[in-house]
């Protein structure tokens, strides 16, 4: 234990960006280096920091100012800091075995720097591994799965062919635009092509609930025409990357990895924008040589609270809106208008094929502002996604109240939405009506965030008679796990219902991971939280009928594009966004930026090119 600070680190406390245990690391450095130096302790609390705000590393080509916009007060010059660097101790090259790596112009934690490379040069290897598969069969599978594919040019039928072409396949695209439907198609595919058994497939989500989700939508598609001979020879059971790697508490380290790799010929991800950087970089790692990834996602959501946005890198616009001509002269044998595909720019990057994005939502028809006003969101166009709120729309309605009464008038279908869920009689009844709409609110603390919008929402159902038991737990009582509990086999952001079982005893029933119910005594559950209102970041990987997003009633830093895109794309059927023009164009104009270089090691053909280790902005916009 260290039992002085040392003088560099004492100065660094006049700056109120550090948190405590940015502090410690740049203590430690130099204690560890027997070095002082205010430019070591001030390269080792800004590359913590940045961690911990979601970079991977600090490029002190930049001035410091847009990597912490969040900083009100004069940050130190980043040029001159770079120029002191050189001959520090504790801080070396990406081939020196240091705690702090300076690559370029880009500062890292050694640990993050390995993930980035780990992460890129698994991507590279699996985009640029041809497949096994006979293309002439893989045609001719195609033209089995989409009968009617003549007929219009549809990226669905791309993402199924570039997954059979390399071992690498990354479907992107907005929430009803068939990326699941799509995965089953490949599912088929695969089997019919090469004969993996459902037992050698794996699906996995970041979290409980978006893993459960992919797992009862594979199944539903299987029950197409089309796909239904091999509905029989599924995976069983879909569980979150955590259970998967077998990431271990408190540690780096997981189950699997390249000496113990998976035991899986094919790895789903769903919600792949949740994933962090670091995890997404032990997956590849641990994937045996012969295995197939598709990753699925929306890049336009939220990404990780965690460190990195790997989804927004992988899908860079580099790539993410072309193919080479060789996939498309090949697609064209049995697709002709495959031809009138998007081109990748020359030099093909390696990941060009492999990454495809379905613009067409098969949900919402031309008439819907739920689809409007996300599209307009998504291109950062505040004018028409304030012009498109204020049109009447069936299925999006937007209040701007002025008091506080109001924002509850505006909420009073939801309580009572809330009151008929409290009444419900069994786990399928009560997942099914606290599923179907839900408060959604962009921060924890104060009258607008989770805490008290839970607390003042408990209060009217207590008043309004719908709850008659004191105390936290009663029937009905709907909550969200927030802290992993592997031994019961629950994790952060399942939810869970309170109901009495056939002897009157309250339990807490979960859905079961091979379909059907578990329940637990209310005492065995140690992190849990109600959940009438939940964040926006809880949501993700969850989709209800009726959304209600409330903006808080002051600006903050954690409202932007992503944020908002996300809230209103959890509904399925109608969305109200509540809050005042001001914040709403605030949220479309500020996205987040999480700095990286990953999207540069992915487009460049050789690492020491300049391409991927020189100078400029590589943080990941709108992400």
């Amino acid at each position: 234990m260290l039992r002085t600070e040392s003088p560099a680190v004492t100065k660094l406390r006049e700056m109120p960006m550090f948190e405590p245990m940015d502090l410690h690391f740049a203590n430690c450095l130099c204690h560890l280096g027997d070095c002082h130096a205010d430019d070591l302790a001030l390269a080792a609390a800004l590359t913590s920091r940045g961690t911990g705000l979601g970079h991977i590393c600090i490029d002190l080509s930049l001035p410091l100012e847009t990597i912490f916009p969040e900083i009100s007060f004069p940050l130190p010059d980043a040029t001159r800091l770079l120029s002191a660097l050189s001959g520090l101790p504790c801080l070396g090259g990406p081939e020196d075995f240091t705690p702090l790596v300076l690559d370029g112009t880009r500062l890292y934690l050694r640990r993050y720097h390995q993930y980035e490379r780990d992460l890129a040069e698994g991507l590279l290897k699996l985009a640029t591994k041809p497949a096994a598969t006979d293309e002439h069969a893989a045609r001719e599978a195609l033209r089995r799965l989409f009968p009617d594919g003549a007929s219009e040019l549809d990226m669905q039928m791309a993402s199924t062919f570039s997954a059979c072409r390399s071992h690498l396949a990354v479907i992107t695209g907005g929430p009803g635009t068939g990326k699941t439907f799509t995965a089953a198609r490949i599912v088929a595919m695969l089997q019919d092509l090469e004969g993996i058994p459902g037992h050698r497939i794996a699906l996995a989500a970041p979290t409980g609930k978006a893993a459960a989700r992919l797992y009862e939508s594979l199944r539903q598609a299987f029950a197409i025409p089309a796909l239904t001979a091999r509905a029989n020879d599924l995976p069983t059971e879909a569980t979150t990357l955590h259970r998967l790697l077998g990431l271990r508490p408190n540690s780096p380290k997981t189950r699997h990895d390249r000496d113990n790799p998976l035991p899986y010929s094919l790895v789903f991800v769903d919600e792949a924008s949740m994933a962090s950087l670091p995890v997404m970089a032990k997956l590849v790692r641990a994937l045996p040589n012969e295995a197939r990834l598709i990753l699925l996602g929306d890049r336009d959501q939220l990404a990780s609270v965690e460190a990195g946005a790997a989804l927004a890198d992988i899908c860079g616009d580099g790539w993410v809106t072309g193919f080479s001509g060789k996939f498309r002269e090949s697609l064209a044998r049995v697709f002709p208008k495959a031809q009138d595909l998007p081109s990748a720019p020359e030099p093909t990057p390696p990941l060009a094929d492999a990454v495809v994005h379905l613009n067409r939502t098969w949900r919402f028809d031309d008439t819907s502002g739920i689809a409007a006003v996300s599209r307009a969101v998504r291109t950062g166009d505040a004018d028409a996604t304030l012009a498109v709120l204020a049109e009447p729309h069936i299925d999006l309605t937007w209040v701007q109240p002025k008091t506080n009464e109001e924002v509850w008038t505006a909420l009073e279908p939801l309580i009572h939405g809330y009151t008929a869920a409290l009444n419900a009689h069994s786990p399928d009844e009560a997942f099914r009506a606290w599923g179907s709409l839900r408060l959604l609110t962009p921060l924890r603390q104060g009258a607008y965030g989770v805490e008290g919008l839970n607390r003042h929402i408990d209060g009217l159902l207590r008043e309004r008679g719908a709850i008659v038991r004191s105390g936290f737990w009663h029937p009905g009582k709907p909550v969200l796990i927030t802290r992993n509990d592997p031994s019961l086999g629950l994790f952060n952001g399942d939810m869970g219902v309170a109901l009495e079982d056939e002897t009157g005893s309250l339990r807490v029933w979960f859905p079961g991971t091979h379909g059907g119910w578990r329940h637990f005594s209310p005492t065995r559950l140690t992190a849990v939280e109600e959940v009438y209102a939940m964040t926006v970041h809880k949501s993700q990987g969850s989709e209800f009928d009726v959304v209600y997003f409330l903006l808080p009633d002051r600006e903050s830093p954690v409202l932007t594009r992503e944020l908002l895109y996300t809230a209103i794309t959890r509904a399925k059927k109608q969305a109200m966004v509540i809050g005042g023009s001001k914040l709403i164009r605030d949220c479309v104009t500020k996205v987040i930026s999480r700095h990286s270089n990953l999207r540069n090691l992915l487009v460049a053909q050789d690492w020491t090119h300049s391409d991927a280790n020189g100078k400029g902005d590589q943080a990941v916009k709108g992400n």
